[in-house]
């Protein structure tokens, strides 16, 4: 199907299956986001950071620093990465500068 003809009308069954596709993709990805967090936080616990660490991370994920940085920030938020460990505030001031870049 071309991408022009995606905005032409289409029949309940075919709306059905392109949601369920949707919806599938998206759980998958969520799953893949939550088992990369779990393992974010195994790598992050009794680790004493370094200069580089992000990168490190990100590369050990398979992923981007910027993902590494939501993750980091959702895992904070969740209450599972708390502000007072050392690890957190040297990956905050790393996400800084990647984020100012």
């Amino acid at each position: 199907m071309r991408r022009s003809e995606w905005g032409k009308p289409v029949s309940a069954d075919e709306a059905h299956r392109r949601a369920g596709g949707r919806a599938r993709y998206n759980a998958t990805r969520e799953n893949r986001a939550s088992k990369r967090r779990q393992q974010l936080l195994a790598m992050l616990r009794g680790k004493h950071p370094r200069r580089g660490e992000l990168a490190s991370l990100a590369r050990q994920c398979g992923v981007s620093k910027a993902t590494i940085c939501r993750d980091v920030a959702m895992l904070q938020r969740t209450g599972s990465l708390s502000p007072a460990d050392p690890t957190f505030a040297q990956l905050l001031r790393q996400m800084r500068a990647v984020l100012k870049t």
